[in-house]
Protein backbone atom coordinates (compact mmCIF):
# COMPACT_ATOMS: atom_id res chain seq x y z
CA UNK A 1 0.00 0.00 0.00
CA UNK A 2 1.19 3.66 -0.93
CA UNK A 3 -0.03 7.11 -0.53
CA UNK A 4 -2.81 8.33 -2.77
CA UNK A 5 -3.87 3.90 -3.64
CA UNK A 6 -7.79 3.54 -3.60
CA UNK A 7 -9.04 0.99 -1.77
CA UNK A 8 -12.54 -0.51 -1.12
CA UNK A 9 -13.44 -1.23 2.92
CA UNK A 10 -16.58 -2.89 3.18
CA UNK A 11 -18.05 -1.95 0.02
CA UNK A 12 -16.68 1.93 0.19
CA UNK A 13 -14.12 3.16 -1.96
CA UNK A 14 -11.27 5.13 0.02
CA UNK A 15 -7.95 6.90 -0.65
CA UNK A 16 -4.74 6.29 1.03
CA UNK A 17 -3.68 9.85 2.81
CA UNK A 18 -1.16 9.22 5.12
CA UNK A 19 0.65 5.89 5.82
CA UNK A 20 2.18 6.28 9.36
CA UNK A 21 6.10 4.78 10.07
CA UNK A 22 6.66 1.80 12.13
CA UNK A 23 3.70 0.76 14.82
CA UNK A 24 4.02 1.63 18.31
CA UNK A 25 5.26 -0.90 20.40
CA UNK A 26 1.83 -1.80 21.87
CA UNK A 27 0.22 -1.84 18.43
CA UNK A 28 2.77 -4.64 17.27
CA UNK A 29 1.62 -6.77 20.33
CA UNK A 30 -1.94 -6.62 19.02
CA UNK A 31 -1.17 -7.91 15.87
CA UNK A 32 -1.08 -4.53 13.66
CA UNK A 33 1.47 -4.08 11.06
CA UNK A 34 0.62 -1.22 8.99
CA UNK A 35 -1.56 1.85 9.90
CA UNK A 36 -3.14 4.37 7.23
CA UNK A 37 -5.34 7.60 6.91
CA UNK A 38 -7.77 6.71 4.27
CA UNK A 39 -10.57 9.58 3.29
CA UNK A 40 -13.54 8.70 1.59
CA UNK A 41 -15.30 10.38 -1.37
CA UNK A 42 -17.40 11.95 0.41
CA UNK A 43 -14.25 13.87 2.99
CA UNK A 44 -14.84 10.63 5.89
CA UNK A 45 -11.26 10.12 6.93
CA UNK A 46 -10.71 7.19 9.15
CA UNK A 47 -7.54 5.17 10.57
CA UNK A 48 -6.80 2.00 8.93
CA UNK A 49 -5.18 -0.89 10.90
CA UNK A 50 -4.22 -4.05 8.73
CA UNK A 51 -3.31 -6.92 11.82
CA UNK A 52 -0.70 -9.66 10.44
CA UNK A 53 -3.82 -12.08 9.51
CA UNK A 54 -5.43 -10.22 6.99
CA UNK A 55 -8.05 -8.65 9.02
CA UNK A 56 -8.79 -4.70 8.39
CA UNK A 57 -10.09 -2.59 10.83
CA UNK A 58 -11.31 1.25 10.54
CA UNK A 59 -12.16 3.94 13.29
CA UNK A 60 -13.79 7.24 12.81
CA UNK A 61 -13.24 10.52 14.24
CA UNK A 62 -16.01 9.87 16.47
CA UNK A 63 -14.46 5.97 17.51
CA UNK A 64 -17.01 4.28 15.43
CA UNK A 65 -15.29 0.99 14.40
CA UNK A 66 -15.65 -1.39 11.69
CA UNK A 67 -13.71 -4.61 11.06
CA UNK A 68 -13.70 -6.66 7.39
CA UNK A 69 -11.98 -10.38 8.16
CA UNK A 70 -9.38 -11.60 5.62
CA UNK A 71 -11.35 -14.71 4.06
Amino acid sequence: MKLNDTITFVGKTYTVTEIFGNCPEAAKQLGIVLQATITGKRGATRLLQIFADGTRRTISLSGRSEVEYAI
